[in-house]
């Protein structure tokens, strides 16, 4: 589990320095060279409403392609308590539990990515009100309403 655990915090150090080094195309909101725009947030626990997991934490980076009606996908998280068995994007603003708009595969072994279909009118509305939307990862038994939580358009 130790070397599970220092693999995703190099994965998590990577996204941070390759979002910088990338600039406002990489960044929140950006356009990346493949189509879509680029969604980047950190996940905490402290972010979840309802108990999150404290010791928890990861990063998520969504590429949302409104033309190709798809969203794009990487979750890395850690130090999650319990097993793992879901991940969304959820419409609410910050502070506020909302419904699940986007499911995708659970990062299981603390690491996820792969492109899911998405009615082009939700991505439109997520590309222009990320602020309202939200990806968190869920575990059990410990926190099925959510261990971890970023807000999108930071």
């Amino acid at each position: 589990m130790r070397t599970r655990t220092t693999a995703v915090m190099a994965f998590l150090v990577g996204l941070v320095i390759a979002a910088a080094v990338a600039g406002p195309a990489g960044a929140a909101g950006g356009t990346d060279r493949r189509g879509g725009t680029l969604e980047f947030t950190f996940l905490t626990g402290a972010e979840e409403v309802g108990p999150g997991d404290p010791d928890a934490f990861g990063a998520a980076l969504v590429r949302l392609n409104q033309s190709k009606g798809e969203i794009c996908y990487l979750i890395a998280v850690t130090r999650v308590d319990g097993t793992i068995v879901a991940a969304h994007i959820h419409r609410a603003p910050k502070g506020v539990n909302g419904p699940v708009v986007v499911n995708f595969l659970p990062p299981a072994d603390g690491f996820v990515h792969d492109c899911v279909a998405v009615d082009p009118a939700l991505i439109a509305e997520i590309r222009t009100n990320p602020e309202q939307f939200y990806v968190n990862v869920h575990s059990s038994p410990n926190f099925p309403g959510g261990a971890v939580r970023g807000q999108l358009g930071r």
